[in-house]
């Protein structure tokens, strides 16, 4: 199945006939975000549209920016609050989402910290030390746990993803990853589980250090985890094709490019795929063209590159300091 985050674009471009024939033509099935204060009567609308058309549509609820944003370790009853009186208005409204994507990572203002405003490598490792508190992942854990069972009561079906490192907590058995980054993500029996492999912005973020080809020999790694471990519920996110909630991310600047990365993500077995973002699609002359290269794509395993060796060495350090850390 391929799908499409959307998380900008307004929801009466998205039921154009114009994009309406653009997803149909995938089929891309969307990721429609709801922040507070969204029109839900046109979503609701648009909803009931895509159902017509046989596209499974879902809602990617998002907080306040100063509630964190994204759902993360610490939010989970107000996330829940939210997405439940979202599914309250949907009842009523007689058009339900077919999914819900759970979007985890770390909180919006860790993020910006991590980005724009460290000063210095100490203070960069004193903020993620405390990030590191197994008993409050543990308790976050049951939130999810509980909430996704409510929803699940109410047929609603859930895709999570989060940052990439979280795949290599699958191999170890250890949630390392998940609880430096707020992201409560394998406990949980999520009915999709995965990760955002964005290539684009490995490579742009990276300033010229690491290729399109090494981050995707990178994730095709990661992908093979999630395969061996997850099975027919490994997702993996991919892209990116425009702007997203920081505002300068990276993109590709031709289909070939994201279509090498569904390529590796098939090659490892991962068959449930989505495209960061519809608003990156919408308006193109080419638009055609990059779905038909994502939806025609074949499964190749990327060659692995000298530079992706290299950090897999650094990624294998990290991982000791951080068991060191949760440890204390």
């Amino acid at each position: 199945m391929f799908r499409v985050w959307s998380e900008h674009l307004p929801f009466d471009i998205a039921r154009s006939k114009d994009t309406l024939d653009l997803l149909a033509s995938g089929p891309l099935h969307p990721f429609f975000a709801v922040p507070p204060g969204a029109d839900l009567d046109a979503l609701a609308g648009l909803l009931e549209v895509t159902s017509k058309l046989g596209i499974e549509a879902g809602i990617w609820p998002l907080l306040r920016d100063e509630d964190g944003y994204w759902p993360s370790e610490r939010n989970a009853p107000a996330y829940f609050s939210y997405v439940e009186g979202l599914i309250d208005f949907f009842e009523s409204a007689g058009t339900m989402p077919a999914w819900l994507a759970v979007d985890l990572e770390p909180p919006l203002t860790q993020v910006s910290d991590l980005r724009y405003d460290l000063r210095s490598l100490d203070e960069l490792v004193s903020n993620l030390r405390e990030n590191f508190d197994p008993e409050r992942f543990e308790a976050s854990v049951q939130n999810y746990t509980q909430g996704l069972h409510r929803l699940r009561a109410r047929g609603v079906r859930a895709l999570a993803v989060t940052l990439p490192m979280a795949a290599h907590d699958l191999r170890d058995g250890t949630p390392l990853w998940q609880d430096l980054f707020e992201a409560p993500w394998s406990p949980v029996p999520w009915d999709r589980a995965g990760i955002m492999a964005y290539g684009s912005m490995v490579a742009g973020y990276s300033r010229g250090l690491l290729s399109y080809e090494d981050a995707r020999a990178i994730h095709y790694r990661l992908f093979r985890h999630l395969a061996r471990n997850l099975g027919e519920r490994a997702h993996a996110s991919l892209g990116v094709t425009g702007i997203g909630k920081l505002g300068d991310e990276p993109t590709y600047e031709n289909p070939e490019e994201l279509a090498a990365d569904v390529s590796a993500a098939l090659a490892a077995g991962v068959e449930d795929i989505a495209i960061f973002c519809l608003e990156g699609l919408v308006g193109r002359e080419d638009a055609g063209a990059w779905v038909d290269a994502i939806t025609t794509a074949q499964p190749r395993k990327p060659q692995m590159t000298m530079r992706a060796g290299g950090l897999r060495l650094g990624a294998t350090a990290a991982r000791f300091l951080l068991r060191q850390w949760r440890r204390e």
